[in-house]
């Protein structure tokens, strides 16, 4: 089968882009003379005029407009598609390379708890309020992992008195930081290749490969054409791996299996749009999916957008997206990985095992949260809550 894809709102390592909140990523199953003859009859349908159909050029005018509910509305059940919220997925980025290194041995715990969920959605709501220290914190994580600059890790540490940790999410997690700099300084800067462009913050890999994989199940053997990306170039070796392998491989996350391995005919062939109708189809549905949940995100009710969402709902794949419970002590998931916070970093000042008697830390502060909704219900309440921004 014959996959194209292609992306809208790519920024690279720049996940705080202000102007661009959203990256969709978008792989369509067609036939190269299927999509040219979509192409080619979408063109006439709606006197479009340039040489190829460009999504973000479709969405500034009525005929586009249409002509993009023509291709959601003939695509429909033949692509896939991810939308990534960028500063959620950057929040993501730094529990990977923080907490993971020192966390390693028992990760699959963690996420099984949603652990990881829980420090995201908390540096994501700081960031979402403008914080100033979550800005700064952020900035340089992105400077450390971007660069391999050790200062930038140093810059994350907290200032003065490092007790004051269970009081500030922030101070929690500059101080695990500097616990654990040698290794989180080991697991990045050792992945680095010199002289070799670093997309370690870009999420377009990581859409690809989760994509494809998802392809992998429906389709025995893939043909897989991406518009020319630099990250997808320098990763071409982890997509060369997949070529000709026809077994099947999963693994195990929050309780359900995901596969990881899918079988290319050849290796990706990385062109260029005007050359591929197919990949001009993903990119018009690259560019309406990351629009619909732009607007989403910042609370603008577009009257195109109700229509849309209902074509493309069921086509959405896994992505990189807040869930505010995540973060609010109401729920018992936030409240026991609060405890498993502080218990992660009293143990690293202590210097003893991150691991040992963690589950029952869990299972405890499992029991204890009803106890703690009694105990604190007058000092709860509607402007006490972590609730989700007004958009």
């Amino acid at each position: 089968m014959h996959i194209f894809c292609d992306e809208a709102g790519f920024t690279g390592n720049k996940l705080r882009d202000a102007e661009q909140d959203v990256f969709a990523y978008a792989s369509v199953a067609i036939h190269p003379d299927a999509a040219n003859e979509l192409v080619e009859r979408t063109r006439k349908d709606f006197r479009l005029q340039g040489k190829e159909l460009k999504g973000s050029v479709l969405l500034k005018h009525e005929h586009g407009k249409r002509a993009i509910a023509q291709i959601l509305t003939e695509c429909k059940g033949k692509y896939k598609v991810v939308a990534h919220l960028k500063p959620y997925a950057l929040t993501s980025k730094l529990f990977e390379y923080v907490f993971e290194p020192a966390v390693s041995s028992f990760n699959s715990f963690l996420y099984d708890i949603g652990f990881n969920r829980f420090i995201a959605t908390l540096l994501f709501l700081h960031l979402r309020v403008q914080n100033k220290p979550a800005e700064e914190l952020l900035d340089h994580f992105i400077t450390f992992a971007h660069r391999g600059d050790v200062a930038a890790l140093e810059a994350i540490f907290p200032t003065g008195n490092v007790q004051s940790y269970t009081e500030s999410p922030l101070q929690a997690i500059g101080l695990f930081a500097m616990l654990h700099k040698d290794e989180i300084t080991s697991e990045i800067l050792g992945a680095r290749e010199p002289g070799v462009p670093n997309w370690i913050l870009d999420l377009t890999t990581t859409s690809l490969f989760h994509l494809l994989a998802a392809w992998g199940e429906r389709y025995d053997e893939l043909e897989v054409t991406c518009d020319e990306s630099k990250p997808i170039r320098g990763d071409m070796p982890l997509f060369d791996a997949m070529v000709g392998r026809t077994e099947k491989k999963y693994f195990k996350f929050r309780g359900e299996e995901h596969p990881f391995v899918f079988n290319l005919k050849h290796p990706l062939v990385l062109g260029k749009s005007d050359q591929h109708p197919g990949i001009q189809i993903a990119d018009v549905i690259a560019a309406v999916t990351a629009r619909v949940f732009s607007n989403k995100y910042r609370g603008i009710k577009h009257p195109d957008d109700k229509e849309w969402i209902k074509l493309i709902r069921h086509h959405i794949h896994d992505s990189i997206w807040p869930d505010l419970s995540d973060a609010d002590l109401d729920q018992r998931k936030c409240f026991v990985n609060t405890v498993i916070l502080n218990h992660l970093i009293d143990r690293s000042v202590a210097g003893k095992s991150l691991s040992r008697g963690i589950r029952q830390v869990a299972m405890r502060a499992h029991l204890v949260h009803p106890l703690f909704m009694r105990d604190t219900g007058h000092l709860r309440g509607a402007k006490a809550r972590i609730r989700k921004p007004k958009s």
